[in-house]
Protein backbone atom coordinates (compact mmCIF):
# COMPACT_ATOMS: atom_id res chain seq x y z
CA UNK A 1 0.00 0.00 0.00
CA UNK A 2 2.83 2.23 -0.21
CA UNK A 3 1.98 5.47 -2.21
CA UNK A 4 5.09 4.75 -4.46
CA UNK A 5 4.65 2.72 -7.18
CA UNK A 6 5.86 -1.19 -6.63
CA UNK A 7 7.47 -3.19 -9.21
CA UNK A 8 4.95 -4.91 -11.05
CA UNK A 9 5.71 -8.67 -10.25
CA UNK A 10 6.72 -9.74 -6.80
CA UNK A 11 10.55 -10.99 -7.05
CA UNK A 12 11.29 -14.71 -5.24
CA UNK A 13 14.63 -14.72 -3.70
CA UNK A 14 16.68 -17.41 -4.78
CA UNK A 15 16.60 -18.56 -0.58
CA UNK A 16 15.63 -22.07 0.61
CA UNK A 17 14.73 -22.83 3.84
CA UNK A 18 15.26 -26.68 4.58
CA UNK A 19 13.02 -28.07 7.14
CA UNK A 20 14.58 -30.65 8.99
CA UNK A 21 12.84 -33.18 11.75
CA UNK A 22 15.36 -34.80 13.87
CA UNK A 23 14.65 -38.27 15.58
CA UNK A 24 14.53 -36.12 19.07
CA UNK A 25 12.10 -34.31 17.44
CA UNK A 26 13.31 -31.01 17.61
CA UNK A 27 13.68 -28.89 14.37
CA UNK A 28 16.79 -27.86 13.33
CA UNK A 29 18.76 -25.16 13.41
CA UNK A 30 18.77 -24.53 9.80
CA UNK A 31 14.65 -24.23 9.73
CA UNK A 32 13.83 -23.63 13.38
CA UNK A 33 10.76 -21.37 14.66
CA UNK A 34 11.42 -18.77 16.73
CA UNK A 35 8.58 -20.23 18.84
CA UNK A 36 8.79 -23.22 20.63
CA UNK A 37 7.65 -26.53 19.80
CA UNK A 38 7.71 -28.07 16.72
CA UNK A 39 7.76 -26.41 12.87
CA UNK A 40 4.04 -25.05 12.06
CA UNK A 41 5.17 -22.93 9.02
CA UNK A 42 2.46 -23.91 5.98
CA UNK A 43 0.66 -21.75 3.72
CA UNK A 44 -2.14 -19.40 4.93
CA UNK A 45 -2.00 -16.19 6.58
CA UNK A 46 -0.04 -15.47 10.14
CA UNK A 47 2.09 -13.31 12.68
CA UNK A 48 5.25 -13.60 11.79
CA UNK A 49 7.35 -15.36 14.79
CA UNK A 50 9.88 -14.09 15.45
CA UNK A 51 11.10 -10.00 16.35
CA UNK A 52 8.82 -8.78 13.45
CA UNK A 53 5.61 -10.49 14.87
CA UNK A 54 3.02 -7.75 15.25
CA UNK A 55 1.81 -7.23 19.45
CA UNK A 56 -1.70 -8.04 20.57
CA UNK A 57 -2.51 -4.45 19.96
CA UNK A 58 -2.00 -4.80 16.64
CA UNK A 59 -2.74 -8.53 15.77
CA UNK A 60 -6.41 -6.76 17.19
CA UNK A 61 -6.61 -4.07 14.88
CA UNK A 62 -6.17 -6.42 12.02
CA UNK A 63 -8.32 -8.92 13.11
CA UNK A 64 -11.29 -6.58 14.27
CA UNK A 65 -10.59 -4.55 10.86
CA UNK A 66 -10.58 -8.36 8.74
CA UNK A 67 -13.70 -8.94 10.43
CA UNK A 68 -15.55 -6.04 9.52
CA UNK A 69 -14.59 -6.18 6.26
CA UNK A 70 -15.08 -10.14 5.06
CA UNK A 71 -18.63 -10.34 7.75
CA UNK A 72 -16.70 -13.45 9.17
CA UNK A 73 -17.37 -13.70 12.58
CA UNK A 74 -15.66 -16.71 13.82
CA UNK A 75 -12.55 -15.09 12.02
CA UNK A 76 -9.26 -15.33 14.75
CA UNK A 77 -5.45 -16.38 15.05
CA UNK A 78 -4.98 -19.38 16.09
CA UNK A 79 -2.21 -20.66 19.16
CA UNK A 80 -0.13 -20.95 16.49
CA UNK A 81 -0.66 -17.14 14.70
CA UNK A 82 -2.30 -18.48 11.62
CA UNK A 83 -5.22 -16.55 10.34
CA UNK A 84 -8.28 -19.16 10.42
CA UNK A 85 -11.97 -19.22 9.78
CA UNK A 86 -13.73 -22.12 11.04
CA UNK A 87 -17.33 -20.92 10.69
CA UNK A 88 -17.09 -19.33 6.97
CA UNK A 89 -20.98 -19.62 6.58
CA UNK A 90 -21.24 -17.07 10.30
CA UNK A 91 -21.31 -14.02 8.40
CA UNK A 92 -22.25 -10.90 9.15
CA UNK A 93 -22.26 -7.46 6.77
CA UNK A 94 -18.67 -7.47 5.13
CA UNK A 95 -18.17 -7.54 1.51
CA UNK A 96 -17.98 -10.92 -0.81
CA UNK A 97 -15.10 -9.34 -2.35
CA UNK A 98 -12.94 -9.46 0.45
CA UNK A 99 -14.06 -12.71 1.32
CA UNK A 100 -13.29 -13.99 -1.92
CA UNK A 101 -9.54 -11.98 -1.70
CA UNK A 102 -9.01 -12.86 1.69
CA UNK A 103 -10.11 -17.06 1.38
CA UNK A 104 -8.13 -17.63 -1.48
CA UNK A 105 -5.61 -16.45 0.81
CA UNK A 106 -6.09 -18.61 3.82
CA UNK A 107 -6.77 -21.50 1.44
CA UNK A 108 -4.09 -20.74 -1.22
CA UNK A 109 -0.62 -22.84 -1.58
CA UNK A 110 1.18 -19.99 -0.58
CA UNK A 111 2.63 -18.64 3.03
CA UNK A 112 2.11 -14.61 4.10
CA UNK A 113 3.56 -13.16 7.15
CA UNK A 114 2.39 -10.51 8.83
CA UNK A 115 5.38 -8.26 10.15
CA UNK A 116 5.84 -5.39 12.49
CA UNK A 117 7.58 -2.79 10.65
CA UNK A 118 6.52 0.16 13.34
CA UNK A 119 8.25 3.51 12.65
CA UNK A 120 9.79 2.57 9.37
CA UNK A 121 11.89 5.13 7.22
CA UNK A 122 11.67 2.30 4.07
CA UNK A 123 7.95 0.98 5.00
CA UNK A 124 4.65 3.31 4.12
CA UNK A 125 1.80 1.99 5.22
CA UNK A 126 2.39 -1.71 4.27
CA UNK A 127 4.03 -3.28 1.51
CA UNK A 128 4.74 -7.10 -0.07
CA UNK A 129 8.39 -8.07 0.48
CA UNK A 130 10.29 -10.57 -1.78
CA UNK A 131 9.12 -13.97 -1.00
CA UNK A 132 12.06 -17.18 0.12
CA UNK A 133 11.33 -20.16 -1.00
CA UNK A 134 10.44 -22.85 1.61
CA UNK A 135 10.66 -26.32 1.54
CA UNK A 136 9.65 -28.77 4.00
CA UNK A 137 11.55 -32.11 3.32
CA UNK A 138 9.52 -34.24 6.29
CA UNK A 139 6.38 -33.23 4.62
CA UNK A 140 7.35 -33.27 1.07
CA UNK A 141 5.93 -29.76 0.70
CA UNK A 142 7.65 -26.70 -1.18
CA UNK A 143 5.74 -22.82 -1.13
CA UNK A 144 7.03 -19.43 -0.86
CA UNK A 145 6.71 -17.11 1.90
CA UNK A 146 5.84 -13.25 1.21
CA UNK A 147 6.47 -11.31 4.49
CA UNK A 148 3.39 -8.62 4.27
CA UNK A 149 5.39 -5.67 5.87
CA UNK A 150 3.00 -3.34 8.00
CA UNK A 151 3.92 0.01 9.90
CA UNK A 152 1.32 0.70 12.42
CA UNK A 153 2.96 4.32 13.61
CA UNK A 154 1.83 5.63 9.86
CA UNK A 155 -1.55 5.13 10.31
CA UNK A 156 -1.87 7.36 13.67
CA UNK A 157 -0.49 9.75 11.38
CA UNK A 158 -2.75 10.10 9.28
CA UNK A 159 -5.85 13.31 9.63
CA UNK A 160 -9.02 13.60 7.61
CA UNK A 161 -12.96 12.16 7.66
CA UNK A 162 -13.90 9.26 9.24
CA UNK A 163 -15.14 6.99 6.70
CA UNK A 164 -11.63 7.53 4.64
CA UNK A 165 -9.79 6.48 7.94
CA UNK A 166 -12.34 3.38 7.77
CA UNK A 167 -11.10 3.15 3.43
CA UNK A 168 -7.69 2.97 4.76
CA UNK A 169 -6.81 1.25 7.47
CA UNK A 170 -4.47 -1.74 9.00
CA UNK A 171 -7.33 -4.61 7.44
CA UNK A 172 -7.75 -2.77 3.33
CA UNK A 173 -3.94 -2.70 3.76
CA UNK A 174 -3.42 -6.49 4.72
CA UNK A 175 -6.49 -7.25 1.88
CA UNK A 176 -4.04 -4.65 -0.62
CA UNK A 177 -1.15 -6.40 -0.12
CA UNK A 178 -2.81 -9.76 0.11
CA UNK A 179 -4.54 -8.91 -3.84
CA UNK A 180 -0.51 -8.29 -4.51
CA UNK A 181 0.44 -11.99 -3.75
CA UNK A 182 -2.36 -14.25 -4.07
CA UNK A 183 -3.86 -12.65 -7.61
CA UNK A 184 -0.87 -10.84 -8.61
CA UNK A 185 -2.73 -7.65 -9.48
CA UNK A 186 -0.45 -4.26 -10.20
CA UNK A 187 -0.51 -0.93 -8.96
CA UNK A 188 -0.76 2.14 -11.52
CA UNK A 189 2.87 3.07 -12.47
CA UNK A 190 1.25 6.02 -14.35
CA UNK A 191 -1.69 8.50 -14.03
CA UNK A 192 -3.21 7.02 -17.28
CA UNK A 193 -3.81 4.03 -14.81
CA UNK A 194 -4.43 5.31 -11.91
CA UNK A 195 -5.62 3.54 -8.82
CA UNK A 196 -4.40 0.75 -10.87
CA UNK A 197 -5.75 -2.98 -11.40
CA UNK A 198 -4.98 -3.59 -7.04
CA UNK A 199 -6.60 -0.35 -5.70
CA UNK A 200 -9.59 -1.14 -8.20
CA UNK A 201 -10.32 -4.56 -6.31
CA UNK A 202 -10.04 -3.08 -3.35
CA UNK A 203 -12.21 -0.38 -4.09
CA UNK A 204 -14.82 -3.18 -5.07
CA UNK A 205 -14.71 -4.22 -1.30
CA UNK A 206 -15.20 -0.61 -0.13
CA UNK A 207 -18.06 0.06 -2.53
CA UNK A 208 -20.02 -3.36 -1.07
CA UNK A 209 -19.22 -1.63 2.38
CA UNK A 210 -20.50 1.56 1.56
CA UNK A 211 -16.97 3.35 2.28
CA UNK A 212 -15.66 5.49 0.17
CA UNK A 213 -13.34 4.50 -2.76
CA UNK A 214 -10.01 5.87 -3.16
CA UNK A 215 -9.74 8.21 -6.30
CA UNK A 216 -5.53 7.88 -7.38
CA UNK A 217 -2.88 5.13 -6.11
CA UNK A 218 -0.61 7.87 -6.21
CA UNK A 219 -0.55 10.86 -3.12
CA UNK A 220 -0.73 14.53 -4.13
CA UNK A 221 1.44 16.58 -2.19
CA UNK A 222 1.46 20.34 -1.30
CA UNK A 223 3.30 22.75 1.15
CA UNK A 224 0.87 23.09 4.40
CA UNK A 225 0.18 22.59 8.09
CA UNK A 226 -0.95 19.41 10.30
CA UNK A 227 -1.85 20.02 13.55
CA UNK A 228 -0.46 19.90 15.69
CA UNK A 229 2.52 21.37 13.91
CA UNK A 230 2.48 24.79 12.96
CA UNK A 231 4.79 25.15 10.67
CA UNK A 232 4.82 24.53 6.70
CA UNK A 233 5.71 21.09 5.92
CA UNK A 234 5.24 18.66 2.46
CA UNK A 235 1.58 17.38 3.33
CA UNK A 236 0.81 13.93 0.94
CA UNK A 237 -3.08 14.17 0.39
CA UNK A 238 -5.05 10.93 -0.95
CA UNK A 239 -8.86 11.47 -1.68
CA UNK A 240 -11.72 9.44 -1.90
CA UNK A 241 -15.17 9.39 -3.23
CA UNK A 242 -18.30 7.85 -2.66
CA UNK A 243 -22.11 8.21 -4.01
CA UNK A 244 -23.95 10.91 -2.40
CA UNK A 245 -27.05 9.14 -0.67
CA UNK A 246 -29.08 12.58 -0.62
CA UNK A 247 -32.11 12.74 -2.88
CA UNK A 248 -31.49 15.47 -5.87
CA UNK A 249 -27.63 15.40 -5.74
CA UNK A 250 -26.23 13.67 -7.96
CA UNK A 251 -22.04 14.26 -7.67
CA UNK A 252 -19.90 12.09 -5.13
CA UNK A 253 -19.00 13.23 -1.72
CA UNK A 254 -16.00 13.72 -1.38
CA UNK A 255 -12.85 13.11 1.04
CA UNK A 256 -9.31 12.74 1.74
CA UNK A 257 -6.60 11.85 3.88
CA UNK A 258 -3.58 13.91 4.78
CA UNK A 259 -0.48 13.37 6.73
CA UNK A 260 3.14 14.47 6.43
CA UNK A 261 5.04 13.24 3.73
CA UNK A 262 8.29 13.03 5.50
CA UNK A 263 7.28 11.91 8.52
CA UNK A 264 5.62 8.36 7.20
CA UNK A 265 8.37 7.55 4.37
CA UNK A 266 11.37 9.31 2.50
CA UNK A 267 10.70 11.53 -0.10
CA UNK A 268 11.23 10.84 -3.76
CA UNK A 269 13.05 12.68 -5.86
CA UNK A 270 10.16 13.74 -7.19
CA UNK A 271 8.95 15.23 -4.39
CA UNK A 272 11.78 16.64 -2.89
CA UNK A 273 11.64 18.81 -6.09
CA UNK A 274 8.06 19.57 -5.45
CA UNK A 275 9.15 20.43 -2.06
CA UNK A 276 11.99 22.50 -3.15
CA UNK A 277 9.27 24.68 -5.50
CA UNK A 278 7.04 24.66 -3.02
CA UNK A 279 9.20 26.63 -0.52
CA UNK A 280 10.77 28.70 -3.21
CA UNK A 281 7.44 29.98 -3.99
CA UNK A 282 6.54 31.09 -0.59
CA UNK A 283 9.75 32.93 -0.10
Amino acid sequence: MNTQPIPRAVVRLALVALVLIAGSGKPSAAGADPRSGPIRCRPGVRNAPGMRQLNANQLKQVLLSLREKTGWQSLAFDEAGFLVCPEPQLISGGSAAARRLLGAALNGSEAYELENHNASPDVSFARLAPGMDYVSLCASARFSVYPVQLDFADFSRLRGDGLACQAFDPGIAVLHELAHGVWQLCDAEQAAAEPGECEAYINQIRRELRLPERQTYKAQTHLGTLPPSASARLIAELRFASADATPGRAKPKRYRLQWEAEAVGPLTPLNRAAKADLTEGLQ
